[in-house]
C-alpha cells in the first residue's frame, strides 16, 4: 500500500540548493535550540545516579531506562503521522512541555516506585516528540544530495553538549555522599535549558508540506513504512541503539560501582568532555565525506570502531581509571560516523512530505535497541559486572557491522561494474 501525497503546494519557504541557504538564520536557530536541548539531556546523564539515590539497583537502572524506552516506542508511530498532518514546529513545542513538566515532576518523587518509571517515559516521549520534529524539518528544508551533511552538521550541536553537559552534572553532584538538593538542582538546570531552547526554536519558521490523506496510527505507519522500507540498515540501527546504552545510561553506574568515583576528579564528565570533543572533530571533518564516497562505506567503519570502542572499556580499572579515554576516543568516532549516515539511509526513500514517517522509524529502530538492550545489559551488570556489558554490547556492534558489509556486497559490486563497464 502506498501512501498519496498532494502536490506541495502549501510549502511556506522552498529548499534551495545553494549553501546560503542550508546554512542560514534559520539554520542557526535551530543549531543553537539543538545544543540547548541535547545539553539538557545530557546534563541528565546522571539520571542512573537519581535511580540508586532512591533506592534502585544497577539492574533497576536498566528496567527504568528501558521500559521509558519501551513507552516511548510505542508512541513514536503516531508522533510521525502527526508530524506528517500538522508540522514539526507545532510538535516540537508540544513535546518541549511534555520534556519539560516531566523533569520537573522528579522534584516530588523521594522513593523508588512506579512513578519513576512513568516520569522516565513522559521525558523520553517528551524527546522523542522533539528529536523526531527536528530531524524531519532538518531533512526537509535539505538538499537530498546532502542529508548526510545537514545530519552531521546539524548533530554537532550534540556534540558539543555531550562534551559539556555531563561535566556541568558532575559539578552539581558533586563526588562521594549527594544530597537530594544536588540532584533537584539538576533538574531545575535541565528544565531551564528546555525552556531556551523554546525560546530560540520560536524563531524559526514553519516548514510544511501539504498533509498527506491518510490516517494517524500504528496501522498507517505500517503501510508507509513498508512502501518505502530502507532495507538492511534497520537491523543495524537496533544494534546501534544497544550500543549507545552503554556511554549514556551505564556509564556512571559503572564509575560508581567499579572505579570508586569518589577518589576521581569528575570521570564521567572527563569521559563526555572527551567523547564529545572528538566525535566533534570527525563529525566536521567527515561531514561531507559519506556523501561522497558512500555512506554504506562510512556506516561500516563506524561500526567497527564502535565495537572496539565498547571493548576497550574492558582496559578500565581503578589503577588505570585514565584509560576511559580510549573507549572515549574510539566510541565518539563510531557515533560521529554512524548516525547521520544511519538516519539518511533510513530517510533517503521517503518523500518530503512523509519524512515525519521515515524520522520516526529511525527513533523507533534506536528505541528498540534501548529497549532489549537496557534490561539486558542491566541485568548482567548485576549478574556477572561490568566486563559482561561491555563484550555483549561490543558483539552486537560487531554483528551488525558484519550484516551490514554482508548485506552491502551486491550493491558494491554493482555500483563496481557500472564504473569500469
Amino acid at each position: 500500500m502506498s501512501v498519496t501525497t498532494l502536490p506541495d503546494r502549501d510549502r511556506l519557504k522552498s529548499p534551495k540548493t545553494h549553501d546560503e541557504v542550508l546554512y542560514d538564520s534559520q539554520f542557526a536557530f535551530l543549531f543553537g535550540g539543538q545544543l540547548c536541548f541535547v545539553l539538557s539531556n545530557m546534563v541528565l546523564a546522571h539520571y542512573a545516579r537519581w535511580v540508586e539515590f532512591l533506592g534502585g539497583s544497577v539492574a533497576d537502572v536498566g528496567w527504568v531506562m528501558g521500559l521509558g524506552a519501551g513507552l516511548a516506542l510505542l508512541a513514536r508511530p503516531w508522533i510521525g503521522q502527526l508530524i506528517n498532518h500538522v508540522g514539526a514546529r507545532k510538535v516540537w513545542n508540544i513535546g518541549l512541555g511534555v520534556f519539560g513538566m516531566s523533569i520537573l515532576s522528579n522534584v516530588c518523587l523521594h522513593s523508588m516506585s512506579w512513578p519513576v518509571h512513568f516520569l522516565r517515559a513522559s521525558m523520553m516521549i517528551g524527546n522523542a516528540l522533539v528529536f523526531i520534529s527536528a530531524l524531519t524539518h532538518i531533512s526537509q528544508r535539505a538538499p537530498r544530495h546532502r542529508q548526510t551533511e545537514a545530519f552531521a552538521t546539524f548533530g554537532s550541536a550534540g556534540f558539543i553538549a555531550i562534551m559539556s553537559g555531563p561535566y556541568l552534572g558532575d559539578l552539581i553532584l558533586g563526588a562521594g555522599q549527594r544530597t537530594r538538593a544536588d540532584f533537584l538542582c539538576l533538574f531545575f538546570v535541565s528544565a531551564g535549558l528546555t525552556l531556551l531552547t523554546l525560546f530560540l526554536w520560536s524563531f524559526v519558521k514553519p516548514f510544511r508540506l501539504s498533509s498527506p490523506r491518510t490516517s494517524i496510527g500504528i496501522r498507517e505507519f505500517y503501510f508507509t513504512s513498508q512502501s518505502h522500507w530502507p532495507g538492511a540498515v534497520v537491523p543495524v540501527c537496533i544494534a546501534f541503539g544497544i550500543s549507545m546504552t552503554v556511554p549514556f545510561i551505564f556509564l556512571p553506574s559503572f564509575v560508581d560501582h567499579s572505579l570508586h568515583s569518589e577518589n576521581l576528579a569528575s570521570p564521567v564528565g572527563c569521559f563526555f568532555l572527551i567523547y564529545g570533543g572528538w566525535g566533534l572533530f570527525v563529525r566536521l571533518l567527515s561531514r561531507t565525506l559519506a556523501d561522497r564516497i558512500g555512506r554504506r562505506k562510512i556506516l561500516c567503519l563506524g561500526l567497527l570502531i564502535m565495537a572496539v570502542g565498547l571493548w576497550s572499556f574492558l582496559l578500565v580499572t581503578p589503577q588505570r581509571w585514565w584509560l576511559l579515554f580510549v573507549p572515549a576516543i574510539l566510541a565518539g568516532t563510531g557515533h560521529a560516523l554512524c548516525f547521520p549516515a544511519i538516519n539518511a539511509l533510513i530517510l533517503e526513500p521517503f518523500p518530503n512530505s512523509i519524512r515525519g514517517t521515515g524520522s520516526a522509524l529511525f527513533t523507533v529502530c534506536a528505541d528498540l535497541g534501548a529497549l532489549v538492550g537496557a534490561p539486558l545489559l542491566g541485568t548482567l551488570a548485576n549478574r556477572w559486572g561490568f566486563p559482561a556489558v561491555f563484550f555483549v554490547a561490543g558483539a552486537a556492534s560487531l554483528f551488525a557491522f558484519l550484516f551490514y558489509v554482508w548485506s552491502s556486497v551486491p550493491i558494491w559490486r554493482k555500483q563496481w561494474n557500472a564504473t569500469h563497464s
